[in-house]
Formats: C-alpha cells, sequence, structure tokens
C-alpha cells in the first residue's frame, strides 16, 4: 500500500484565459518586450530593430491593456492597405489579450504566409496553442521557431516544460540551460525552472550557483528563495534554509514558506510545532486549499486520519476539483474503513488528473481489494502506460494477469524482476505466471530460490507444493503443502492445500 500521502497538491485558482495567456509571456519578438518574472522588478527588455515606425507605440499600448486600442491603430493600417508580418504579429498578440483566441490564430498564421523565417511568430503561436491545449501543435511550433533561432528562450523554455512533462528531466535541463543563454544577471525565468529540476537531480550546488546572487537581496522573489532553502536543506544547511523561510514568513505572497517550516518540523517528529506553522498558513492565506491538504497531511502522519478528513474537505469546499485534496482524501477515508468513499474520490480525482500514475495506481488498488479485478486491470493498464519502468506497476498487474493472460503476466513480471531483483513479491509474482502459463520447472525453480530466501513466508511454501504435485512430485510438495500449513493453518489456500494433500 502507498504511503498515507506522497502527491503535493497542485492548486491552480481559475483564470480568465486572457489572464493565462499573459502569465505565458505572450509578447512580440517582434519585440520581446517583457520576461515573465514572478514579482521580480528585475523584468529583461529586448529591443528588437525591427520594431519601428508606430509599432514601438502599438506595443506600449498592448503591454499597458490596451490592446483594443491597439487593435483599431492595426487595422486601420490594413484597410489603409498596409501589411506585413510585423503587423500581423503584433495583431495577434493583441487578439490575444482580449481573448479573440480564433482572430489571434488567424493573424499570426497570416504573419507566418508573410515572412516564415520569423521565429517569434512560431514560438508566440506557439505559446497560444498551448494554452488552449493543443499540445502538439505548440510542441511543433517551439520546434519551429528554434530551427531558425536556437537562442530563443521561450521556445527552449517551453520545450524543457513538455520534456519535463514526459519525465525527460536530461532533456528538459538541456532546454532550460540553453534557455537561459545570453540574459543578464538579473534574470530569473527558466533559472527557476532549472533550479528546480538541479534540485530534482541532486544537483543542490548548481541550484545555489544559479539563484545565489538573489539570496543576499531584499527584492528576491520568494519562489526564488524558496527554491534557495530547498538547496541549502538538500545540503544539510538547515540553519541557513530555515533563516530564508522565517524571514520570507513576514511579508508572505504564499504559503509555501510556512508549509516548509513545517515540514522541517514534522521531519523532527515536532508536530505541535508544526501545526502552528500551518495555523499561521492559514491565518494569512484562509482561501488556499494547499494549507488545508498540509494541515490533513499532518494529521495524517500522526494518524489521525478523522481529523485529517475534515482538513481535505475544508480545501475541497475552497477547490472541489483538485486532484490532489481529492486524492488525499481518498487514502484517509480509507485508512477510516470508508471503502465505497474512498473509491468515489479516487474515481474523482483520476477524472480529474488522468496522467498521475499515483493516483491511477492507488484506484487500481482499491478495485483490487474491492473485488472488481477487471476494473482494476483497466487502470493498472494505464498507470503503466504513463510509467512503464514503474515495478510496482508492473507487479501488481501481472499479477492480476496471471489467470487471464498468463503470457503477457510472464512478461510484464518478468521486467519487473529485472527491475526490482530482490524483492520476494516481484519474484513471487513471476513464478506464478509462469506456472500458469505452463513453464513448470521455471516456475519450480524461482519458488525454491524464494522459499529458501523466505523460510518463514507460507504462501510461497504453499505456491512451491501446488507446482511440485503438478509435476508429479508427492513427497517433495507434501514437505512444501504441510510447511505452509504449519506456518500459517488459516491462509486463504489452507483449503486447497488440504485437498492437494487428500490425493497423495
Amino acid at each position: 500500500m502507498p504511503p498515507f500521502v506522497s502527491t503535493p497538491l497542485v492548486s491552480t485558482p481559475p483564470k480568465f484565459l486572457t489572464i493565462l495567456l499573459f502569465s505565458l509571456g505572450l509578447t512580440t519578438s517582434v519585440a520581446d518586450a517583457k520576461t515573465v518574472e514572478p514579482d521580480s522588478p528585475d523584468s529583461l527588455t529586448m529591443e528588437a530593430p525591427d520594431l519601428i515606425g508606430p509599432y514601438p507605440k502599438i506595443l506600449g499600448l498592448i503591454e499597458r491593456g490596451q490592446s483594443d486600442k491597439a487593435i483599431t491603430l492595426l487595422n486601420a493600417r490594413l484597410y489603409a492597405g498596409e501589411n506585413s508580418a510585423v503587423l500581423q504579429e503584433l495583431l495577434g498578440l493583441a487578439y490575444a489579450k482580449t481573448g479573440k483566441i480564433d482572430k489571434s490564430l488567424a493573424a499570426f498564421a497570416a504573419s507566418i504566409e508573410l515572412d516564415d523565417k520569423r521565429p517569434s511568430a512560431y514560438t508566440n503561436l506557439g505559446l497560444l496553442q498551448k494554452a488552449i491545449g493543443r499540445f502538439k501543435a505548440a510542441e511543433a511550433s517551439f520546434r519551429k521557431a528554434l530551427s531558425l533561432d536556437g537562442n530563443d528562450r521561450r521556445a527552449h523554455q517551453n520545450l524543457g516544460l513538455f520534456a519535463e512533462a514526459r519525465g525527460n528531466v536530461a532533456q528538459a535541463i538541456r532546454h532550460f540551460e540553453a534557455g537561459i543563454r545570453n540574459t543578464p544577471p538579473q534574470y530569473v525565468g527558466v533559472k527557476l525552472d532549472l533550479a528546480r529540476l538541479y534540485l530534482k537531480t541532486n544537483r543542490p550546488a548548481d541550484a545555489i550557483k544559479l539563484l545565489g546572487r538573489w539570496e543576499v537581496r531584499p527584492d528576491a522573489p520568494e519562489p526564488v528563495m524558496i527554491v534557495l532553502a530547498d538547496a541549502h536543506l538538500a545540503l544539510g544547511q538547515e540553519n541557513r534554509a530555515l533563516d530564508i523561510l522565517k524571514k520570507l514568513t513576514e511579508n508572505a505572497k504564499s504559503p509555501e514558506a510556512f508549509v516548509r517550516l513545517a515540514k522541517a518540523s514534522i521531519g523532527k517528529r515536532q508536530f505541535p510545532e508544526a501545526m502552528q506553522w500551518l495555523q499561521k498558513a492559514r491565518e494569512q492565506f484562509p482561501e488556499d486549499p494547499q494549507v488545508f491538504f498540509e494541515i490533513g497531511n499532518l494529521y495524517g502522519a500522526q494518524k489521525q486520519y478523522g481529523k485529517a478528513v475534515a482538513a481535505y474537505e475544508s480545501g475541497l469546499k475552497i477547490a472541489p476539483d483538485n486532484a490532489a485534496l481529492l486524492h488525499a482524501s481518498s487514502l484517509a477515508n480509507f485508512r477510516l474503513g470508508n471503502m465505497e468513499k474512498a473509491l468515489v474520490l479516487s474515481e474523482k480525482a483520476v477524472a480529474k488528473d488522468g496522467s498521475n500514475s499515483g493516483y491511477l495506481y492507488w484506484l487500481g488498488t482499491l478495485y483490487q481489494k474491492n473485488g472488481d479485478e477487471d476494473a482494476a486491470i483497466k487502470i493498472y493498464e494505464r498507470a503503466v502506460a504513463l510509467a512503464p519502468d514503474n515495478w510496482i506497476f508492473l507487479n501488481n498487474l501481472a499479477a492480476l494477469l496471471s489467470d487471464k493472460d498468463p503470457a503477457r503476466a510472464v512478461s510484464l513480471a518478468g521486467k519487473a524482476a529485472k527491475l526490482a531483483p530482490d524483492v520476494g513479491a516481484v519474484q513471487d509474482t513471476l513464478g506464478w505466471a509462469s506456472f500458469r502459463n505452463g513453464d513448470l520447472q521455471g516456475a519450480v525453480r524461482i519458488f525454491a530460490q524464494l522459499t529458501e530466501k523466505e523460510p518463514e513466508n507460507a504462501h510461497v511454501a504453499y505456491r512451491l507444493g501446488k507446482v511440485l504435485s503438478v509435476l508429479g512430485n508427492q513427497t517433495s510438495a507434501r514437505a512444501a503443502l504441510e510447511r505452509a500449513l504449519t506456518l500459517d493453518p488459516e491462509a486463504d489456500f489452507a483449503k486447497d492445500a488440504r485437498k492437494i494433500l487428500e490425493q497423495f
């Protein structure tokens, strides 16, 4: 069974599409005007030599939120017979900022048709495609932009995000590292994404080297300081990390610093102190579901599952579709014995985020425990598709397929065994799948070896005896089955074991 809760909360409050587009950094390269920097005054401005005539003024209108006026001016120039790739790109940007997506897409396409060598048009088009969920098209646009300009920061950043989403951390790091070339020291942008990946790959010193200049600045963005605190913790520099986090709580813009301070206290088993930090977070951020998520986790860590459920339910009142809260509440309800509610919550979590293999695994586990093997198989299939090298997923799916599709079960269990060669449960699954697939000698070999490693395992002794009985080796089969019954006379296999012994 998975730990009580291990999935971080992803809380994204509803936003209008225009706000989402703005947050993506949709600007014209034609003037790549401003980099989206998290709470940083050091935004980077890049001047483009081809932004001449009235265009700088029009771009300024768009940046100041006067896109409607910019559209009027641009269309007037079009009606007067003027047309250019720059004009169409600015028009696409202005339409995007006002939420006129179809017109924005058409304008970017027109810009590209007029001049297909401008990387900024492809990048802006990619950002818009990404914002409306056309991810494959967006990725293609970013790659085209890079083929024209290998230093396109926004294209590298987004391709890095796509790579990270697929689990290709090495490729993501390469894109992010390329994305920070030729940027000034005060630039944050993709450096923050890169630093987080350095932490993920056990490179905290590189994260500090990348962002360290911000550590002494009073205007440092909060997300940067959070990453630096995490890096110092990873290096064992706890006091430095705690100092950073405590300072952040004085003027916090999110509950992150409080949450990390609480987790530091939990690591020391100082649960009352952890709760104090989370209660402070709740006071400052009463509508942030993450706070309730963490409070629930804290109760769960203390096996106070009723209180954990109450905390998660408080968070779900704020964010009823939050998959992490639904998943966590499912885990807590299961601990309380509320199987039906645990299933409903888990199904909702998967419906909201079907790309999370952990959520799928838990739902499959619940189906399996509830006796619905067919439903469990379907869910495990999805989990394996998302995480093909997760030996737990492979093993569980193989165990369920041993009787239904033993050949495939052998293949899955064999892969799991290569990934986790020392895990007895995996060897057990492989042995049983081999038996069901007709490989009796292979099954005997596996169970015999496993019995030597786990002599007190009644289940393995039974399976060894079962296979030996089919091979006709009654003496060895009897010894194995009798040992299994001695070890666990009330096991679920006991009836079958006694039946086999009676036949000898």
